[in-house]
């Protein structure tokens, strides 16, 4: 009998040895996605990328994805098992699952090459190797959680990856939002671990005993975790991990 042929390096590649009712979960929760319900925690559950291609780049830049996700599933980048959701194309939007190795925690990551948009996010607090993990995680969608910057560091690993590189892309942060950088002050430039800003900022508090960062806004000096910040703002997310142009 003649060989098999050689899948295709563009082709979505088959899961793994991963269990037949976590991915059945998987596909539950990928469909629900109740991390994001809440408005409040959106964006502490989400890191989002605006990328900037022109649309005749749609096709291929779908390609060097699925491409690179096979490849990063062989490899178990960063940990985690890479499975291709969907990928069309003519529309220029692929949808990739994210498996860590051993709990089997769910996150996705959304790129629309047409309107220029990627982001990864967290779908649920508990694992999928829990039964019942899905409505478990209904039950839970207004619990906040941190994803412990994995998914920016997904995000970027994979824009790094592609053969067909991202010419231009940003971290999409609030409307009413500015870059600290662009609001640091003099005073504040020679002292590490401190930023001036006039943007409304979440999760600060008064107590400095335990903090690791510092703000300025206006005459008010705050303190926050690196961590909870970095949860709470992708703008500083970007900034803290050492993921900012």
């Amino acid at each position: 009998m003649p060989p098999a042929p050689a899948a295709s390096p563009t082709q979505p590649q088959p899961p793994g040895r991963i269990a037949w009712f976590v991915l059945l979960q998987a596909s539950i929760q990928a469909w629900l996605r109740p991390a994001i319900w809440c408005p409040l925690l959106n964006r502490v559950h989400s890191y989002r990328e605006v990328w900037r291609t022109g649309e005749s780049e749609a096709a291929e830049l779908v390609d060097s994805v699925v491409k690179t996700v096979n490849r990063f599933n062989r490899d178990k980048h960063l940990n985690c098992d890479w499975l291709i959701g969907s990928a069309n194309r003519e529309a220029g939007q692929v949808t990739v699952l994210n498996l860590t190795a051993r709990c089997r925690w769910l996150d996705i990551i959304v790129i629309d090459l047409r309107r220029g948009s990627a982001t990864a996010t967290s779908t649920g607090l508990l694992p999928l190797l829990l039964p019942l993990a899905p409505l478990l995680n209904l039950l839970a969608f207004a619990f906040p959680f941190s994803d412990l910057v994995t998914n920016s560091k997904r995000l970027a690993s994979l824009r790094q990856a592609l053969d067909a590189p991202v010419k231009d892309w940003s971290v999409d942060s609030p409307p009413h939002q500015q870059s600290p950088h662009r609001r640091m002050s003099a005073a504040g430039r020679g002292r590490p671990g401190e930023f001036r800003t006039e943007a409304p900022i979440g999760c600060l508090f008064n107590c400095s005993q335990t903090a690791d960062i510092r703000l300025l806004l206006g005459d008010r000096t705050l303190h926050a975790h690196k961590l909870v910040l970095s949860a709470a703002s992708p703008v500083f997310r970007a900034m803290l991990t050492g993921d900012w142009l």
